[in-house]
């Protein structure tokens, strides 16, 4: 099973109307952080008044090693990580948006 699928998913307008100028921002926060950190960044660049969905990684961690271990230490919880971005960003187009209106933003270990 999926360890982040299971996790909160944090929004800011939620209800925003989608339009052809909208845009909605899929935001992930960095190892020990929360989507706290992630806002903070949101809010500093002026886009808080889009619609942001913020995932919440288990543990305040996407994957548990170091970025440059072997890959086998990682894979399972980084392939887990990839699903949480893929489902919703799935969610995200069938609210409407197009995928030219949909930014990927991330932090660290979110980048």
């Amino acid at each position: 099973m999926d360890k982040h699928t299971d996790q909160p998913v944090i929004e800011l307008n939620p209800a925003s109307s989608v339009s052809e100028k909208a845009l909605a921002i899929l935001a992930l926060h960095g190892r020990n952080q929360g989507p706290e950190f992630i806002e903070g960044v949101i809010r500093k660049l002026g886009w808080h008044q889009h619609r942001v969905i913020m995932p919440v990684a288990v543990n305040q961690s996407w994957y548990p090693d170091r970025f440059m271990a072997p890959l086998k230490n990682n894979a399972s919880q980084l392939n887990d990580a990839l699903a949480t971005i893929e489902m919703q960003h799935k969610r995200l187009i069938a609210s409407g948006f197009k995928n030219n209106q949909i930014v990927l933003l991330g932090f660290s270990q979110g980048a």
